[in-house]
C-alpha cells in the first residue's frame, strides 16, 4: 500500500509541475479539471520533447564529438586510442544526424496533427 501511495504522490508532483494550458484560468481560481484535455497534455509533451529533450540529446552528441576529437588528437601514435576516437566521432555524427531528424519528425507530426505549423516563438533560431 505504501508503494502505491508513493507512486501516486510522485505522479501528483509531476502533474503539478506541468504548465497550465493557455485557455484555463489560474489553478487557485478554478479547482476544476474541466479545461484539461488530451490535446493540452499532448501539446505540453510535444513542447517538452521539442524544447528540452531533443536539444539536450543534440548537446550530448556535440559533447561526444568533442571528446572523440580530443581522444583522436591526443593518441600520439597509439592506434587503439586513435581508433576509439574515430569511432566516438562517427557515432557522435550519427547522434547529431538522428537528433536533427528527430526534430524534423516532431515538427512534421506537429504540423499534421495540429493542422498548422508551430508558433513562431517556438521555431528554432537557425
Amino acid at each position: 500500500m505504501k508503494k502505491i501511495f508513493d507512486k501516486l504522490t510522485k505522479i501528483g508532483l509531476m502533474w503539478s509541475i506541468l504548465p497550465t494550458p493557455p485557455n484555463c484560468p489560474p489553478p487557485d481560481t478554478s479547482p476544476s479539471w474541466a479545461c484539461v484535455t488530451i490535446d493540452n497534455i499532448l501539446d505540453i509533451l510535444r513542447g517538452i520533447l521539442r524544447d528540452f529533450i531533443i536539444p539536450l540529446l543534440g548537446a550530448i552528441a556535440v559533447l561526444m564529438f568533442i571528446i572523440g576529437a580530443y581522444s583522436y588528437l591526443t593518441a600520439y601514435g597509439n592506434e587503439e586510442k586513435a581508433e576509439k576516437g574515430k569511432k566516438t566521432i562517427v557515432w557522435a555524427i550519427v547522434g547529431i544526424v538522428v537528433t536533427l531528424l528527430a526534430f524534423a519528425i516532431v515538427t512534421w507530426v506537429w504540423q499534421i496533427t495540429a493542422g498548422t505549423a508551430p508558433p513562431p516563438e517556438t521555431a528554432p533560431p537557425y
